[in-house]
């Protein structure tokens, strides 16, 4: 499998954004504090798998297990949040593990 997107090896959550849980949805303020962002079933799972650095491969893998959906659909969606994350600048990129 090749993710074609321009990250290092691993992916992980900034450590400097604000976060809070609320009801069944989780809200996260991006660095410049300008939006809200609310992460709701899969977008935060793959939140907490960010926790700790992580590579694409392993975290699809771990995605795969937890929800009954095709791999295809699972890795483009998946890779449309991470690159929206990115922008949002909610997450980073590392080559270290």
């Amino acid at each position: 499998m090749f993710f074609s997107l321009p990250f290092a090896d691993h992916l992980f959550s900034r450590s400097k954004v604000s976060f809070n849980q609320k009801d069944d949805s989780f809200l996260v303020l991006t660095p410049d504090r300008k939006h809200v962002l609310e992460l709701k079933d899969v977008a935060f799972s793959i939140w907490k798998n960010l926790a700790k650095p992580i590579s694409f491969e392993d975290l699809l893998k771990k995605l795969k297990k937890e929800y009954d959906v095709s791999e295809e659909e699972l890795e483009k969606d998946l890779k449309d949040w991470l690159k929206q994350a990115l922008k949002e600048k909610i997450i980073e990129k590392s080559s270290k593990t």
